[in-house]
C-alpha cells in the first residue's frame, strides 16, 4: 500500500509540482464532487435502462417494437458512457490535485487507504475495460441504413458482451460507489 501511495505522490508532484494548489482547494473539491456525480450517475443509473430494455426484449423476442426500443436505449447509453469516461478521468485528476493540495496529509489514514484501494484496484481497471468495450459497442451499435444479416449478428454479439459486462460490473459499482462516498464523507478511522 505504501508503494502505491508513494507512486501516486510522485506522479502528482511531477504533474502539479509547485502549482500552489492549496489556494484552490475549494474549487478543486467542487470539481471533484461534480466529476463524481457525473461519473456515478451513468455508472449506477443508465446501465439499468439497458438492463430493463434487454429484459423486456428477452420476454418477447419476436416483438419488433421492443427490439427497436432496446437498440435505441443501447445507442443512447453508449453516448452517455462517453460522459462517464470523461468524468472518471476528471475524478482521478482532481483527486490527485486534492491530495497534492493538502500535501498528502491523509496518506496514513485508514479511510484514505481503503478509498485508494477501491479506486485503484476496482474502478480504474473496470473503467479501462469499459473504455475499450464502449469504443467497440459504439461502432457496432450505430444505426445503419439497412439493418440485417451480418450487421444484426455483430449487433447481437455486441449486445450479449455488453450485457455480460454490465452483469459483472453492476455489483461492484452498486457497492463500491456508496462505499467510496461514505469513506470520503465520514472519514472513519
Amino acid at each position: 500500500m505504501e508503494i502505491l501511495g508513494e507512486g501516486l505522490r510522485s506522479l502528482s508532484a511531477m504533474l502539479f509540482g509547485n502549482a500552489g494548489l492549496a489556494e484552490w482547494r475549494g474549487v478543486i473539491r467542487f470539481a471533484h464532487v461534480a466529476a463524481f456525480v457525473l461519473w456515478a450517475g451513468p455508472a449506477m443509473g443508465a446501465s439499468w435502462f439497458v438492463y430493463a430494455a434487454a429484459w423486456d426484449r428477452r420476454r418477447q423476442p419476436d416483438d419488433d417494437e421492443l427490439l427497436r426500443r432496446e437498440r435505441w436505449v443501447r445507442r443512447q447509453y453508449n453516448r452517455v458512457v462517453v460522459l462517464e469516461h470523461l468524468a472518471f478521468a476528471a475524478l482521478v485528476v482532481t483527486g490527485l490535485m486534492l491530495a497534492e493540495a493538502v500535501d498528502w496529509a491523509y496518506q496514513g489514514q485508514t479511510w484514505w487507504r481503503w478509498k485508494l484501494v477501491l479506486v485503484c484496484l476496482v474502478f480504474v481497471p473496470m473503467e479501462l475495460v469499459d473504455l475499450g468495450l464502449s469504443a467497440w459497442f459504439g461502432r457496432v451499435m450505430r444505426p445503419g441504413p439497412v439493418e440485417g444479416g451480418a450487421a444484426d449478428a455483430r449487433y447481437e454479439r455486441a449486445a450479449r458482451m455488453q450485457d455480460l459486462f454490465l452483469r459483472a460490473t453492476i455489483p461492484p459499482v452498486m457497492i463500491g460507489i456508496p462505499l467510496v462516498l461514505y469513506l470520503a464523507v465520514a472519514k472513519p478511522q
